[in-house]
């Protein structure tokens, strides 16, 4: 939670795996915001935030070459199959692809 007043600002908690700096980035880029007149608090707060939990989900996530149980796995597709439309990250990276059996010919020059 992040409390502003005038000549101070307190941060009581913060989500989990979201780092001491990235909570002072957030602070300095509020204040910067208010100094310069460029953006409403209430508003920078909540794109701010936003993004810092993109940021932490993202550190987070799976990456290439760890190993992860079979059971784990498992769970982790049938979760992610569940959602509607679930291909990109929150930063536009795809995390899902169509592999179809036409493009699977083509890749091994079959036709």
């Amino acid at each position: 939670m992040l409390e502003l007043n005038k000549h101070s600002d307190l941060v009581s908690a913060i989500p989990n795996n979201i780092t001491q700096n990235a909570v002072d980035e957030m602070i300095i880029t509020f204040a910067d915001r208010i100094t310069n007149e460029t953006g409403n608090i209430e508003v920078s707060k909540n794109i701010i935030f936003e993004r810092a939990l993109y940021q932490a989900s993202c550190k987070a996530a799976i990456k290439a070459g760890r190993e992860y149980p079979k059971e784990h796995v498992e769970w982790l597709v049938d979760k992610l199959m569940q959602l509607q439309d679930i291909t990109f990250c929150p930063h536009g990276r795809p995390i899902a692809i169509e592999l179809t059996k036409n493009h699977l010919d083509h890749q091994f020059e079959r036709k």
